[in-house]
């Protein structure tokens, strides 16, 4: 009896199981190959950003220190004058002299407002630029916030969170300091102001994408230093919730790097964090989207090659099971054929020969 040639089907063929089969292995291929892309540029970029920080730190920190160091070099003349029994009239000359636009082009040092102060016993309040309060306004140097801060300093130089300058109606940073006689007794505090501008130009340039940004809080977490000027001044966690987790985390002695955020627009971020040597914090902000920007173009890069080669692989075998049947539908018609010739063959007659 001849064989019947069998029809392939669903179920006794492979071409559904290879394909699958080639599906998983590129979905696995494309998943482990973006895992591995994604842990390598995301050390990368963690590290890019917190070397950046450090750069920035430590750059801010010499500017925070020419001011300071201004100021003790200052104090030491006006020191040294005093004990030389030249008194305040001297004292002020010298100020009025080390703030003017001449004196300060002459040195190149840092261009802060002027040198001012208050001098016990007599010596009250006075500005080497010139400005001095008006009757009436209720001026009170020993209420200003440069002076409590020299007071609690005890001899060191204060730096004070950003306040409004009563001359030039500016947000600025003082730096203020007691001045002493030859007997280690207070005469006073001297005070330079410097221009929050100046200082926030080095941090919110600071970035590393086209929408980041940094800002800067003190040791009290105020806001210094940041974008949207009315946030400056603000406790950290007051303007925005989510930073509310990070004040906590800064107060326990908590670094800050790579954790999520959203930023004063409400994009999701990224946020880094570092203490510079004055005790102060600067932060970066990066959209989140920013920063893995090329992560995911590596990522569409390779999914794009995982489809591309997967959809040739199926094509391959769509084409090959397609020839396969086209074969098996040949040898069938063949079969077929022969099966039919054979059928109409005539068969031989029988004959009987004579007893």
């Amino acid at each position: 009896m001849q064989k019947r040639l069998k029809r392939p089907t669903l179920l006794n063929n492979t071409l559904v199981a290879r394909i699958l089969l080639v599906l998983v292995a590129f979905v696995l291929m494309v998943t482990s190959s973006c895992y591995i892309m994604f842990r390598a540029l995301n050390t990368k970029l963690r590290n890019n950003a917190e070397l950046m920080m450090k750069d920035t730190a430590v750059f801010i920190t010499h500017v925070l220190l020419e001011p300071e160091s201004t100021l003790n070099f200052l104090i030491a003349h006006l020191e040294g004058l005093y004990r030389r029994g030249e008194g305040y009239d001297a004292m002020k000359a010298y100020m009025t002299e080390t703030s003017s636009q001449e004196y300060k082009e002459k040195t190149g040092i840092l261009s802060y407002y002027s040198v001012f102060g208050y001098f016990e016993h007599g010596g009250g309040f006075f500005d080497g630029g010139g400005w001095a309060p008006t009757d009436g306004d209720g001026y009170d140097p020993r209420e200003r916030l440069w002076y409590k801060a020299a007071l609690a300093a005890e001899g060191g130089v204060a730096i004070t969170s950003p306040y409004i300058d009563a001359d030039s109606l500016e947000l600025v940073i003082a730096y203020s300091r007691l001045i002493f006689d030859g007997s280690g007794n207070p005469l006073g505090i001297i005070c330079i102001d410097v221009k929050i501008d100046y200082i926030k130009d080095l941090v919110i340039n600071k970035a590393i994408t086209p929408n980041s940004y940094g800002f800067m809080v003190d040791d009290s977490l105020n806001v210094i230093i940041h974008p949207n000027n009315e946030i400056q001044g603000e406790l950290l966690g007051e303007f925005n919730y989510e930073m509310k987790q990070f004040s906590d985390a800064i107060s326990r002695g908590i670094s800050i790097s790579l954790d999520k955020v959203r930023n004063y627009a409400g994009t999701q971020s990224v946020l880094f964090g570092l203490q510079i040597e004055n005790g102060w914090y600067l932060f970066v902000v990066i959209p989140e989207f920013e920063y893995y920007k090329e992560l995911y173009e590596m990522i569409l890069v390779v999914s794009t090659l995982g489809i591309a080669l997967a959809a040739i692989v199926i094509t391959v075998l769509i084409r090959l099971e397609s020839a396969r049947k086209m074969s098996w539908s040949q040898m069938h018609s063949a079969t077929k054929c022969l099966s039919t010739i054979r059928a109409c063959r005539p068969r031989p007659l029988l004959v009987r020969s004579p007893a």
